[in-house]
C-alpha cells in the first residue's frame, strides 16, 4: 500500500475489487478539515495514484449544505453536478 501520511492516524487499509478497477484504500481519524474533527479516505489505483480523498463528519458537525457553502467559498462552485457528494 501507500506511505502513511506524516502525523496522521492510521486505522485502516483495505482494498475494494468491486469496480473494473481495484482500489487500494487508506482511513484516517482525526483529521481537521476547516476546524472540524474528520476521518479522512483517500483512495488510489495502481495506474492513476491518488483518485478520491473523502471526508467524513462523524461528529455530525455541520450539515451537508454547511460544508458544501464552505467549500464553494473557498474554491468557488464544483466543477460537475453530484448527489449526496461536493465534486470539485
Amino acid at each position: 500500500m501507500k506511505s502513511e501520511l506524516t502525523g496522521q492516524k492510521l486505522i485502516g487499509e483495505r482494498i475494494n475489487t468491486e469496480g473494473e478497477i481495484p482500489q487500494k484504500i487508506q482511513d484516517y481519524a482525526d483529521v481537521t478539515l476547516f476546524g472540524h474533527n474528520c476521518d479522512l479516505t483517500l483512495c488510489f489505483t495502481d495506474e492513476m495514484g491518488l483518485v478520491g480523498l473523502n471526508y467524513h463528519d462523524t461528529g455530525h458537525e455541520q450539515t451537508y449544505r454547511q460544508w458544501y457553502g464552505e467549500i464553494e467559498e473557498r474554491y468557488g462552485v464544483p466543477t460537475e453536478n453530484g448527489s449526496g457528494m461536493a465534486p470539485w
